[in-house]
């Protein structure tokens, strides 16, 4: 099973950005594979404009990774991906320019990385794992088509072949797909 990390595309298409500190917040604190659904206040989003604020050239993407590490993708996306995220992940709504959005929260945290045989980058205290430099899976641990590293859990959202094939197949603009 080939396993991808879930990125933007920045260079291509338009990007979004928090409106405010407190969705700013959210979306730095959260999204660490605690289900948030139940709880959930949307954030408002907006396009990043230039320092002059003039209309940008770039079409509106169907997938923007906010804040680093959520993903938040267009209504069509969202219809496209949801039976293969499952239960794997929660499509909370977002607030962007009159636009149907929804955060992606992925709650499926897996221990399938091997941790003896990936290269990791360990914080000071030689316990916590920064981050990934080389991945090596156990396929056996491998659960569903989108997850989150147990051990990182506020980091880069993994998928597999079920969700680039349901992304490339409906054409779905700047997701890309890095191969790890």
């Amino acid at each position: 099973m080939r396993v991808f990390e879930l990125r933007d595309d920045p260079d291509a298409f338009e990007c979004l950005v928090a409106r405010s500190p407190r969705d700013r917040a959210v979306l730095l604190r959260g999204f660490d594979g605690t289900p948030m659904a139940d709880t959930w206040n949307p954030v408002a989003l907006e396009v990043l404009r230039d320092e002059y604020h003039l209309p940008s050239t770039r079409r509106f993407p169907d997938l923007s990774i906010v804040g680093g590490f959520a993903p938040v993708v267009s209504e069509r996306a969202a219809s496209v991906i949801a039976s293969v995220i499952a239960d794997s992940a929660e499509l909370l709504p977002v607030t962007c320019e009159g636009r149907r959005l929804f955060a992606l929260n992925v709650i499926n945290l897996t221990p399938a990385l091997d941790l003896e045989r990936s290269s990791v980058r360990r914080f000071k205290d030689g316990g916590r794992v920064m981050r990934v430099e080389r991945h090596v899976f156990n396929p056996q641990l491998l659960d569903g088509s989108i997850f989150k590293i147990l051990e990182i859990p506020r980091s880069w959202v993994y998928v597999t072949d079920p969700l680039v094939e349901a992304a490339k197949s409906a054409s779905l603009l700047g997701f890309k797909f890095r191969l790890v």
